[in-house]
């Protein structure tokens, strides 16, 4: 039995984080938690999350795009948040991931959070939340092996040695770590 815990974030003057944890041998989620907290809770609230994960963690962070909808106070918050976002999963997570939010949204529609059981857990919140939860979501489908929500065939085979892994904008130098888990990672990567 090896747990995994994927930590999505999406990060803000108002932060996301959504957490999924799983049995990667029954990929199925086994539990699934969502908050939002202000920027200033944000950081010990996920290293809290990556301290106290039953297994190995991974963290999913919303890759800010500037410019698009925030003033410029906001923008060097969430730009700052970020960067210390990613310090802290290199240093002590097993893996982390950055997409942007038009990517993984335009995956984690509400159709597929609704089928994960997972829409629920944000209702009474802002979007924040659920935003989070859908950076989470993303991750542990896409490089952690939990089965998608709305896929017919179950369980997704991991992809067969050799194949290049699909690259996010950004990842971490410590994603081999999370192939302890994964031997297909250590195929694919060569380590």
């Amino acid at each position: 039995m090896t747990l995994i815990r994927t930590i999505g974030v999406a990060p803000g003057v108002i932060c996301g984080i959504g957490v999924i944890d799983w049995d990667s041998n029954e990929p199925e989620v086994a539990s699934a938690h969502v908050l939002q907290c202000d920027s200033g809770l944000c950081l010990a609230v996920v290293a809290s999350l990556i301290e106290e994960a039953p297994g190995h963690v991974g963290v999913a962070i919303e890759h800010y795009v500037s410019g698009l909808t925030q003033d410029g106070g906001a923008a060097g918050l969430t730009r700052s948040l970020v960067e210390h976002l990613i310090r802290l999963a290199d240093e002590r997570a097993d893996a982390w991931w950055s997409w942007p939010a038009h990517q993984v949204r335009s995956w984690a529609t509400d159709e597929r959070m609704h089928a994960g059981g997972l829409a629920s857990l944000a209702n009474g919140m802002a979007l924040h939340g659920l935003d989070g939860l859908r950076h989470a979501l993303y991750a542990a489908v896409r490089d952690g092996g939990l089965r998608d929500p709305l896929s017919r065939r179950g369980f997704r085979k991991p992809p067969p040695p050799g194949t290049p892994p699909v690259p996010s904008v950004r990842a971490g130098r410590l994603t081999h770590r999370f192939a302890l888990s994964h031997p297909h990672i250590e195929q694919t990567t060569g380590v």
